[in-house]
């Protein structure tokens, strides 16, 4: 059979397509033409994107079911064990009815609610699991994992999937949804559609292939109400329906993805200094902190094939405290706490909460940055992190901004940041355009935090230049262990636990 995988990475070891069609027709499963073509496909990462009942639970089954005799063990991972049934269910349903479980009491396990398994008369064991599990399992590793609903989990449950199968060289299989187009699931899809250096193949199976559940194809007269009701929200029927991402629309920072700027090598490193980028809490808004550390070309050259060959420096986010309904103090508190404390030199915050500034300088010893800085510069500078080459704006690798998996909310502060529109009138009628600066009420509160960092160190954007260090701060060591004075309420950076200064603070205003 030809090879459509473009011989990257392919199961070195498996049923052929004629073997695993024999498989659905002993279980009397039609498959249809947009299953077979995924079928087919001898690609060792295959990501299925399904519409709304389009088969796609159906589709990750047979693949689980027609490859069990080439493998051990086998895992369907979902956001948690409920949506991990559906797979689970067709294969206790089949397997069941073909003769392979010998004991359903002793080799099933099929509870109400939490994990599900089943082993078979030869061995093969098929295991639910929630993505928790698998940020932190240990034991056996898998001959194949499916992750179901995969656009509801985060890149890193992905990784760590990816890393589980390393020692079997395992297959991967991700189907789903499109829950919106950003994100790791979308940027797979679309590199996943042509060439691509990891081997991985992207299907769909949009819900009017299924026709035993809509007989009249794309032109069923429900597929056309659906047409009609979804078309309310711009690209939710090509998404929902078609199984084919949609840019999104007015996003800001189109540079980011999932793919690129998600790395665990923003790992904290002790022998680096830590810098603060501060968003205090305004109201119900969460109050974020972003713990970073910058690398020169030369440090980070070793980790890559090559030395980078522009001199800008490279931002990892190694950690953050986002919090909501947490004053000044409580979230000093957190940060005294965490490991890389010790370490921290400087930082940058909002110009908007001077008072916020004097504690942290007062509690925590930490000098922060502050001025007034508009979205559009933040914007600006950000950008030059995401991307270097002023001449076509094309990537840069390595990524000069890292953020580790564990940051979450920068991805999705980033996947959700947009330009709100401004409707003007012509000639043609109604015509829409978006503004440069986004609404003040998107979710931008970490990515304001680390715009006010980048340009507290290397200035505003004002040329294509390299951006060059422009301020440093004063006092990186903090002088801790002279700071002893105390205050009305708090004693600044003293020895005391950072939690009993907080009590004593909040003991003096209720007596107040």
């Amino acid at each position: 059979m030809a090879n459509n995988d473009h011989e990257i990475d392919v199961i070195g070891r498996g049923p052929t397509i004629a073997q695993q069609l024999a498989f659905a027709d002993s279980l009397g499963v039609e498959v249809t033409p947009e299953q077979g073509r995924a079928l087919e496909s001898r690609a060792r990462l295959k990501l299925v994107a399904g519409g709304e009942r389009g088969g796609k639970s159906l589709y990750s089954a047979l693949e689980v079911g027609s490859r069990l005799l080439w493998g051990t063990l086998f895992w369907i991972i979902a956001i948690d064990y409920e949506q991990a049934r559906p797979e689970f269910e067709y294969l206790l349903e089949w397997l069941g009815g073909l003769g392979a479980i010998a004991n359903y009491r002793k080799d099933v396990s099929f509870p109400k609610y939490g994990r599900c398994s089943l082993v078979t008369k030869t061995g093969q064991r098929i295991e639910t699991r929630s993505a928790d599990d698998v940020k932190k399992i240990a034991g056996r590793a898998p001959s194949g994992i499916v992750l179901a609903e995969a656009a509801q989990m985060g890149y890193d449950v992905y990784l760590k999937a990816l890393g589980r199968l390393t020692e079997t060289r395992g297959w991967l299989l991700a189907s789903g949804t499109f829950e919106g187009s950003s994100g790791w699931y979308a940027e797979k899809f679309n590199e996943w559609q042509g060439l691509n250096t990891e081997g991985g193949k992207s299907f769909s199976i949009p819900t009017w292939s299924n026709h035993f559940v809509y007989p009249g194809g794309r032109q069923d007269p429900e597929i056309l109400r659906l047409e009609r009701l979804y078309s309310k929200v711009p690209g939710m029927f090509e998404e929902r329906c078609g199984a084919v991402p949609v840019p999104p629309v007015g996003l800001v920072f189109r540079q980011f993805r999932d793919t690129v700027h998600i790395d665990t090598r923003a790992t904290f490193n002790e022998d680096k200094p830590v810098y603060l980028c501060v968003d205090p809490s305004g109201g119900t808004n969460p109050y974020a902190v972003g713990v970073v550390q910058f690398y020169t070309a030369g440090d980070v050259g070793f980790e890559y094939d090559e030395a980078p060959v522009d001199a800008i420096d490279f931002c990892y986010m190694v950690d953050r405290i986002y919090e909501r309904g947490k004053i000044d103090e409580e979230i000093i508190d957190m940060a005294m706490r965490r490991k890389w404390w010790s370490r921290v030199a400087g930082g940058a915050i909002d110009v908007e909460a001077p008072d916020s500034k004097k504690r942290w300088s007062k509690y925590g010893g930490v000098t922060l940055w502050s001025r007034k800085v508009l979205q559009i510069e933040g914007i600006r500078r950000m950008q030059t992190f995401l991307y270097n080459s002023y001449e076509d704006g094309k990537y840069t690798w390595p990524p000069h901004l890292l953020v580790h998996p564990n940051v979450e909310e920068f991805s999705y502060e980033a996947r959700n940041y947009r330009r709100a529109k401004k409707v003007g009138a012509s000639k043609q009628g109604i015509e829409y355009e978006f503004k440069e600066v986004p609404p003040s009420d998107q979710p931008n509160h970490l990515l304001k935090a680390l715009w006010y960092l980048l340009i507290a160190r290397y200035g505003y954007v004002k040329s294509a230049q390299k951006a060059r260090i422009a301020y440093t701060w004063k006092n990186p060591a903090r002088k801790r262990s002279q700071s002893k004075t105390k205050t009305s309420g708090l004693t600044s950076v003293s020895s005391r636990s950072p939690s009993r200064r907080i009590r004593r603070t909040q003991t003096r205003s209720s007596r107040q």
